[in-house]
């Protein structure tokens, strides 16, 4: 993936974290602080991104499994740090 795709993919994320979390995401361990932190952690990479700085350390998956958040926003999640580790310029 592009550069510009992943800032494009990043977007549509965070868009749909902003979002109220549906029941089943409820289910699956998210809450309101996991949602307002993996909101900031997407943004700072974001933020990286765009001014072409290195991207913040630490791992997306590890992180929200460390908060024990499961379902399809962690899928999405996983999908863009995986895009993030192929992404070309």
């Amino acid at each position: 993936m592009t550069r510009s795709e992943v800032l494009e993919e990043l977007n549509s994320y965070i868009e749909i974290l902003a979002r109220p979390l549906e029941e089943g995401d409820l289910q699956n361990g998210w809450n309101s602080n996991y949602q307002n932190r993996a909101i900031s952690m997407m943004n700072g990479i974001l933020e990286a991104l765009r001014l072409k700085n290195p991207l913040p350390s630490g791992s997306i998956v590890r992180t929200m499994d460390s908060w024990g958040v499961e379902g399809r926003l962690f899928d999405q999640a996983c999908a863009i740090s995986h895009h993030l580790h192929i992404m070309t310029e």
